[in-house]
């Protein structure tokens, strides 16, 4: 892995991870490299600070997803809790931004 950095724990989050910054990762590798948990008194506040940490996540080397899960924070049904296992479906059968 040629860069890695999560942000740093603090009140209302944490980033469990098994892969540091200069550990080897082959092509069988595990997709889930680090997990992001973010709590807060209200949904608006929990999504507010995954926000925040996504922005602060550097992967460099193999392939992750990050950008999709900012796309996934940004998805009203998402904000609001309406959305159901189908919404990354739907996500993805309409053009991204930028594309």
């Amino acid at each position: 892995m040629h860069a890695f950095h999560a942000v740093q724990e603090r009140v209302g989050g944490r980033v469990d991870a098994a892969y540091r910054q200069g550990n080897r990762v082959t092509p069988a590798y595990d997709s889930l490299m680090a997990k992001l948990v973010v709590h807060a008194s209200t949904r608006e506040d929990a999504i507010a600070r995954a926000r925040e940490a996504l922005a602060a996540f550097t992967i460099a080397g193999p392939k992750q997803n990050l950008p999709f899960f900012t796309e996934l924070l940004d998805e009203p049904e998402f904000a609001d809790g309406s959305y159901s296992t189908a919404l990354v479906a739907r996500m993805r059968a309409t053009p991204r931004k930028g594309s």
